[in-house]
Parts: structure tokens; sequence; C-alpha cells
């Protein structure tokens, strides 16, 4: 069986990001814009809307989760899970006095769950403390053996989630601005977000703690007005010299602007 992961969006304005198997497709938070933007790329990168089995959402901000995806959720019978945290404020926002008694909403609290192939598990991270905001780990068996894969983005701290990213064999992370771009045009909320200095610095000390390292890494969530990609990889890389560690992984970032290509975890 194999593992696949595909960047649909990843920005400061859409983010959506799919992991599947031969029998399992997670989608990890629906910001799209319309219905007709969701049913359309889902289609037009995943074959089929009906390819989907799930979507997790990572916190209620409207570029993670909003109206319009909730109804294609419930439209298409996708399961819906979200911190047990989130419940309340997720029907606040975006359901409109719209019943959405459809939807197939699943709460999850402290300790993992599955959905389908995969065991998820969901950590707390620090983010903007109005939206409490979580990451995933999840284990899912391969052909090739049993592979682990970690996604977080929207964090302004990482010591306490460094667990779950040691000995990941993929790793989605947040890189989200520049500093000297930060600079030039400043915005008060990339104090919540991870810049490229600490996210490398991280990404640094993950793989030197962990004895299984990553095949594959991959920056998301950089913001289209101050960050670029080759100037979030370069920072990776210039940190790993630095540091004097090896980086002999597939080392990606997720284009801002659209989508980007499918990586075969196993």
């Amino acid at each position: 069986m194999g593992l696949y992961f595909k960047s649909l969006c990843s920005s400061s304005k859409a983010n959506c990001v799919a992991l599947w198997t031969d029998n399992t497709c997670i989608l990890f938070d629906a910001g799209f814009t319309s219905m007709r933007k969701m049913k359309n790329e889902i289609s037009a990168h995943l074959g089929s809307t009906d390819r989907v089995d799930a979507v997790l959402v990572s916190h209620v901000h409207a570029d993670h989760i909003s109206h319009y995806p909730l109804k294609v959720i419930e439209n298409l019978s996708y399961e819906l899970y979200i911190s047990e945290a989130n419940v309340d404020l997720l029907k606040q926002r975006f359901f409109r006095r719209h019943g959405f008694n459809n939807l197939k909403l699943n709460a999850f609290g402290r300790e993992p769950f599955v959905v389908g192939d995969f065991r998820v598990e969901p950590f707390e991270i620090e983010h903007n403390p109005a939206f409490r905001t979580f990451g995933f780990s999840l284990i899912c068996d391969t052909d090739s053996g049993e592979k682990k894969v970690t996604l977080a983005t929207d964090l302004c701290e990482t010591d306490s989630c460094k667990k779950y990213f040691v000995d990941s064999d993929f790793i989605f992370l947040e890189s989200n601005h520049d500093l000297e771009m930060l600079a030039q045009d400043p915005n008060p909320n990339s104090d919540y977000h991870l810049n490229n200095p600490d996210s490398a610095r991280f990404l640094c000390d993950v793989v030197a703690s962990s004895e299984n390292k990553p095949k594959h890494v991959v920056l998301g969530h950089l913001s289209e007005k101050r960050n670029l990609p080759n100037i979030a990889l370069r920072e990776v890389r210039d940190a790993f010299v630095r540091a004097g560690e090896m980086l002999d992984f597939d080392l990606r970032a997720a284009e801002p602007r659209g989508n980007s290509p499918v990586i075969k975890i196993a």
C-alpha cells in the first residue's frame, strides 16, 4: 500500500493539504473561498470528490475552514474532525443559522483516533490565544513498513511539540515569513506564526534528535506578501550548514499561489 501527500493550497489566504493511501484520503483543513472552488480543486488534483473520506481541522480561522467548505463537507458526506474545544466556536463563526443537521461532526479530545488506514494523534500548538490550534501526527502501515507523518502550521512556539516531529518520515511545517520582508511590510499577526529562521532551527533540532531521519520535508503556510519559497528553502539549508547537520532529505516549499506536486512517501 502506498502513501502520498499533496498541497492543494498553502498560504496566508487558503490552506488545504491531502494525505492518502490506496484506501483512505484525508484533507487537513479546507480553507477554500467557495463551494465551487473546493469541489473543482479536489476533482482536479485528487481525481474525484468521492476520493475524500475525512477533513481534519486545525483551528477555526477562515483560511482553514469556513461556511462554504462546511457545506461541501456536509453535502459530500465527508467526516469532519475538530477539537472538542473548538466545536462551539465553529458553530458561532460559520454555521450562519444553517442547521448543518447532516454534518458528520466528530469532536476529538487528547486521545489518538483512527481514520481509515491512519492512527491520528492530535497535539495542541501555540498560536493566537483566541483560537486553540492543533497539529497532527499520523501512523500508517505501508508496503515499506510503518510510516509517521507530522503536520503543523499556524504556530509561534515549537518546544512543546518537538516530540511529535521526532522520528517522522514526512514533515509538513510552517515557514511563514522572512524577517527582512516583514520589516518592510509589518503585520502584527505575524507574531502568531513561525518565521523562516525559527522554522529552520527547529527542523535542525528535530533531525538531530531523530534516529529515524525524515525522507521528505515540506515548508508550508508561506505568506504571499512576506516570504518567497526560495528564501524559506535557503534559510533551512543555511541552518543545517551552520549546525553541521546533514540535510539528506527531499526539501520543498509548498507553492503559496497554487498546488504542489504529489510526493510519494512510501
